[in-house]
């Protein structure tokens, strides 16, 4: 199951890498694409909770409660999509409060796990910047609008090393 968390974190820092060096999408696509990513980080959560329920010492809620949460975020901006209602500020706030969310949660899980060592501060700083990053969304949606790629890139990259610091804490 680490190795499946590993891989989908690996496959949301390459599509943020992606989303950087490919300036020319279209908005659509950059939605299907965003909304799969989301639901790849989602699963990506719920095999990391999964594969901690094992051990005693490391369950926590927290994991379940971020993959289901994008899961849910993942299937919204999906039908969004089908519906044609894909209109750039609403897909950006839906990212902006899902990468808030997520960061948030990334913080509360990298210090529950402070005393028991690993990597919980890589979590910890991930959070972070994922929390700036959904910060800076709600206040600046115009920027976040127009370098839209950039932000979901940048975004894309924090929640990727985020499910890898995940897995490899909970080994």
């Amino acid at each position: 199951m680490i190795f499946l968390t590993v891989i989908a974190g690996i496959l949301v820092i390459i599509a943020g890498i992606w989303y950087l060096s490919v300036p020319s999408l279209s908005f659509l696509a950059v939605c299907w694409i965003l909304c799969a990513l989301v639901l790849v980080e989602g699963i990506g959560e719920i095999f990391a909770y999964a594969s901690r329920q094992k051990k005693a010492y490391s369950q926590s809620g927290w994991s379940l409660a971020a993959g289901i949460m994008s899961l849910a975020f993942g299937i919204i901006m999906g039908c969004c999509n089908l519906a044609k209602t894909n209109e750039h500020l609403f897909m950006v706030y839906f990212f902006t409060c899902w990468m808030l969310l997520i960061g948030i949660i990334a913080i509360i899980k990298g210090t529950v796990k402070v005393g028991s060592g690993g990597a919980w501060w890589l979590t910890i700083i991930a959070g972070i910047l994922m929390t700036i990053m959904g910060i800076i969304g709600f206040i600046k949606p115009a920027v976040n609008g127009m370098g839209e790629l950039v932000y979901f890139g940048i975004s894309a990259i924090f929640a990727g090393v985020d499910l890898i610091t995940v897995s490899i804490a909970s080994v």
